[in-house]
């Protein structure tokens, strides 16, 4: 692809979109506000207090080496969920906690589904059943936890380093204050790829009519929550291990946020959604042999 190219593309897809957008309000106007309602009522108020939190975690570790580090980015994905456990990443590995190499690979596992996400919205508003959320959770912490020991069991190895504990001696205030104000700034995004999405998604199904199943993957291949709630219109023999896939996956959304946090840190996502599209793999095959047992 050249540099011409790739600045035609640039100029293009923008244009193009607006001069859509133009032509079809009314789908602009319904997908925003679906987008919206999703990223208030659903995604926002449970992530919040996690990115906050996180931050606080990350800052705390900023001056840590060896297996205390290794561990904060598994155990902020096992119980945040995205984009938490990406932002701990790219702040470790901005304060040269990890290596670009470490940091990479850690992204291949850690970003993942909160338990909060995958027990009440996929296991008990989508199934019905809160073990088929606990399932998901389960399983997504296994690969997770199988991932993290292939990857760095010979960092695990190593003796642990010493450090001076003057070193920890970080004001509890000004954890939260910094803390406080890069979540906020996480937040923002989260919520603006959520309405972009769910814009952009709108305005497809207007221009391309979609069949009810496709209409749902669609939604659920650009923006997991919107989309896991689009699965409660087809059968739940087909909804579970779609929902396993999105769950895996993502979304492109989730992607999208993914980016934005690593900016800055030397990290890219290439890693990232190679994880993302193995985790969906097996977590569709997972459901379905779940599905199958019940």
């Amino acid at each position: 692809m050249t540099a011409r190219f790739k600045t035609t593309l640039y100029l293009l897809f923008p244009t193009v979109l607006l001069l859509l957008a133009l032509c079809f309000p009314t789908a602009c106007s319904s997908g925003v506000k679906e987008g919206l309602d999703v990223a208030v009522k659903s995604a926002l108020p449970a992530l919040f207090p996690a990115l906050v939190l996180s931050r606080m975690l990350a800052r705390s570790a900023s001056q840590m080496r060896g297996r205390t580090a290794l561990f904060l980015p598994l155990w902020i994905g096992l119980i945040c969920g995205f984009p938490a456990p990406a932002a701990v990443v790219a702040e470790l590995s901005k304060e040269g906690v990890f290596s670009r190499k470490q940091g990479e690979k850690m992204l291949f596992f850690c970003n993942c589904a909160s338990p909060a996400f995958l027990i009440l919205l996929c296991g008990q508003g989508l199934m019905g059943n809160t073990a088929c959320g606990w399932f998901l959770w389960i399983l997504q912490s296994f690969l997770s936890l199988f991932f993290f020991f292939l990857f760095f069991h010979n960092e695990l190895k190593r003796p642990k380093e010493k450090t001076e504990k003057e070193q920890y001696r970080i004001p509890l205030t000004l954890l939260f204050s910094k803390a406080l104000s890069e979540a906020v700034g996480t937040f923002l995004t989260v919520g603006a790829t959520i309405l972009f999405f769910s814009f952009f998604h709108a305005l497809l199904c207007t221009i391309i009519p979609f069949s009810s199943p496709w209409d749902a993957i669609l939604s659920l291949f650009w923006e997991l929550t919107g989309g896991v709630s689009a699965l409660s219109n087809l059968q739940k023999e087909t909804a579970f291990p779609l929902c396993a896939a999105g769950v895996g996956f993502g979304g492109v959304a989730v992607y999208v946020q993914t980016l934005c946090v690593l900016e800055g840190s030397g990290l890219t996502g290439k890693h990232y959604l190679k994880g993302k599209l193995l985790f969906s793999l097996l977590l569709a095959i997972g459901a379905q042999i779940f599905q199958k047992c019940l």
